[in-house]
């Protein structure tokens, strides 16, 4: 009796020492935990938590380096035995505090350490999910605790590594560095372990597949955000020239950092190159393709150098002269310096991402030829990462798998028997496309390639693309839908394409089919912008006429001449005033005109972008005739010399503020010119509109 009374005293006394060590641990009162940790020594086993977690899960996923090191100081003055069982405890996901650390600790990975010293081999215990410590730190990208993890597999177990790489869905380390675009731990995996290049997960899909998924890694795949991450990103510095070379890392010691230096631009493999084929087109003519070059650079031009002069003489007037434009200097600059650091690591993550790409090409298996015979992949069920890069638009991928494995261009898909031209099409990578009919391919059999549903180049580029972004206007798309089918088609001869498909429809019959809801839409929008434009360009046209039919200064009573007909001035504002009504006019009967038109695919793809185009073109020249006008007829009203010089230098800044603001806020008008008049249909992104 007396022994079931001390027995029942004591586990009470145990359990209120283990909901005394949580309530410390949660309240973050670590002496009192490592007090506890060095007077009982029987609750270093002990979960208490729900999940299944010791003070040591605790303290580790708090980060408590210190505390970590006092707790495993108190746990190593038992038998080694007992050590190993207080450090080896698992929680209900079955991770240990080494699994915690491992995903904690970066660049010091002292957690990792003081834990590893009383068992190395938890390093090869794996969760519910198969992951390991090391696992788990190449998932979460932390560089230092993967080196050091992997210095004790190597060093104290004596085991290649290769069998803790891996968990049960067959995901690798390279994987997961790779799909959590953590490059440059990436490039030291490949490095150490190379034969995981040719590792598949249980979907079939190689690291090179999930890198050539990753569009935004590569210069190629996704354009900057803006104008001004354009200007200030620096492709001669972006550390790549397309093969790796110039970029390697030190190979006699993987723990040392990436060297980055600078050979080519990545523009040399981005698909943007300066002989490109001329498609045809009215608009094709070589003297309006360099007005339009040349108009786009004078305006990122012109807009970077302001950008620059605002960030550099701003930082004292803390936006007081910047408040017209709308922003303030002060958040001006921070956006800057934003920007600039944003912009090194897009550069630096595109080296990497180039660096690693040639890392496994340099060991992947996947192409191999024999007597002549190109063997694809061994299961017809996975996909080739030069089909992955096609369907994301990975030109710099491509190049280097066709430099390398030149047969891999008839790689097809297993299920719909698509080709890299048909991926390439179907999925709008212009440039991919571009890129394929640079190259010295047979044209007939790639170009010319049908999938099972008998559908060419030419019936999937009418189809209604499923991936452009949701900001950008109907009409604008319809327009793209147009200019990119039109730019397929003319790019092979007449009646190259197969003229129908499995189900007996044209690529001209898909288009109409498809493209339907999305022509009502943009006849939708172009009637609303065109009724709303037509009401400002009346009213323009209202005060341009009041302003033409006022003569400043009056008359002369003797003569009825103008007061102040021989001054240039007056003729600055007679002249200003007559275009104002004239565009004003023009532009609110043009914008009439449009909402009376009919919106249909022919419309579209002629008539209506170049009207919309001219009628907006006429309502800007008569905004800023509008303003001249007025800035003349003001300027009578001074006498005195300076004050004429100070009335003009204000003058010509309202005019040119006005033009900055209205370039700058006219996403529709510029797209709709890039659009209209350009060979090639740009790619479409959110960030443009």
């Amino acid at each position: 009796m007396a022994d079931n009374v001390d027995q029942m005293s004591s586990k009470t006394t145990r359990e209120m020492k283990k909901r005394d060590l949580l309530k410390n641990a949660m309240k973050g009162q670590w002496r009192e935990v490592v007090e506890i940790y060095k007077n009982e020594a029987w609750i270093h086993k002990e979960k208490i938590t729900r999940s299944g977690e010791t003070a040591l899960h605790i303290a580790v996923s708090d980060g408590q380096k210190k505390i970590v090191e006092q707790l495993i100081t108190a746990i190593k003055s038992q038998t080694y035995q007992n050590a190993k069982k207080a450090v080896s405890v698992e929680n209900k996901q079955g991770n240990t505090a080494l699994h915690f650390a491992a995903s904690k600790e970066k660049e010091r990975p002292s957690m990792c350490e003081s834990i590893a010293e009383v068992d190395p081999f938890l390093v090869f215990c794996r969760n519910c999910e198969g992951e390991t410590p090391i696992f788990l730190a190449a998932f979460h990208g932390n560089r230092g605790a993967f080196l050091y993890l992997h210095r004790i597999c190597a060093a104290e177990t004596n085991q290649d590594g290769y069998d803790y790489s891996t968990k049960y869905d067959g995901n690798t380390t390279l994987h997961s560095a790779i799909n959590g675009q953590h490059f440059d731990l990436a490039i030291q995996i490949a490095q150490l372990y190379p034969k995981l290049a040719n590792s598949v997960n249980e979907k079939g899909v190689y690291p090179l597949s999930i890198l050539a998924a990753k569009p935004s890694a590569f210069r190629s795949g996704k354009p900057l955000e803006s104008i001004w991450h354009r200007a200030i990103y620096n492709p001669s510095t972006s550390g790549t020239n397309g093969t790796g070379e110039g970029i390697h890392a030190n190979e006699s010691d993987p723990t040392i950092g990436t060297d980055v230096e600078s050979n080519r631009s990545p523009d040399e493999y981005s698909g943007r190159h300066d002989d490109d084929h001329d498609h045809g087109g009215i608009f094709s003519r070589p003297y309006f393709k360099l007005a339009y070059s040349k108009s786009m650079l004078i305006i990122s031009w012109s807009m970077w150098i302001s950008s620059w002069l605002l960030y550099n003489f701003t930082s004292e007037l803390k936006g007081i002269f910047l408040l017209p434009f709308g922003i303030k200097g002060y958040s001006r600059r921070r956006r800057m310096e934003h920007m600039r650091r944003s912009s090194y690591y897009v550069e630096q993550n595109h080296t990497w991402a180039v660096q690693i790409m040639n890392k496994l090409l340099e060991h992947t298996e996947l192409y191999q030829a024999s007597e002549g015979i190109h063997y694809r992949l061994s299961n017809r069920d996975r996909e080739t990462p030069i089909l992955t890069a096609a369907k994301y638009g990975v030109i710099e991928m491509i190049e280097r798998i066709l430099e390398l494995y030149p047969l891999a261009v008839y790689d097809e898909t297993p299920v719909t028997n698509k080709n890299i031209v048909l991926l390439a099409v179907e999925n709008r990578q212009i440039h991919v496309y571009q890129l394929l009919l640079q190259k010295t391919i047979p044209r007939d059999s790639l170009f010319g390639h049908v999938d099972d549903d008998g559908n060419s180049a030419l019936h999937l580029a009418a189809k209604l693309a499923t991936n452009t972004p949701g900001m950008v206007p109907a009409g604008l798309r319809v327009l793209w839908e147009i200019r990119w089918y039109q730019f397929v088609k003319d790019s092979m001869p007449s009646n190259f394409f197969p003229l129908h498909n499995r189900e007996g429809k044209t690529p001209i019959e898909i288009f109409t089919e498809s493209h339907k809801e999305v022509i009502e839409s943009g006849g939708k929008w172009l009637s609303s912008t065109s009724s709303s434009s037509s009401v400002v360009a009346t009213v323009i046209a209202s005060v341009a006429f009041a302003t033409a039919a006022t003569i400043p200064g009056g008359l002369k009573q003797d003569r009825g001449t103008p007061m102040y007909e021989n001054q240039p001035t007056f003729y600055i504002f007679a002249i200003s005033s007559l275009f104002a009504l004239f565009f004003s006019i023009t532009s609110a009967v043009m914008f009439i005109v449009l909402t009376s038109s009919p919106y249909e695919v022919r419309a579209f793809s002629s008539d209506l972008p170049k009207k919309l185009l001219m009628s907006l073109m006429m309502l800007f020249m008569g905004i800023v005739s509008m303003m001249i006008s007025f800035c003349a007829s003001h300027f009578f009203l001074f006498q005195d010399k300076h004050e004429k010089t100070g009335a003009l230098v204000f003058y010509v800044v309202m005019v040119a503020l006005v033009i900055y603001l209205t370039i700058k806020n006219s996403s529709v008008f510029l797209n709709l010119l890039r659009f209209t008049f350009s060979d090639v249909p740009e790619r479409l992104d959110e960030d443009d509109f």
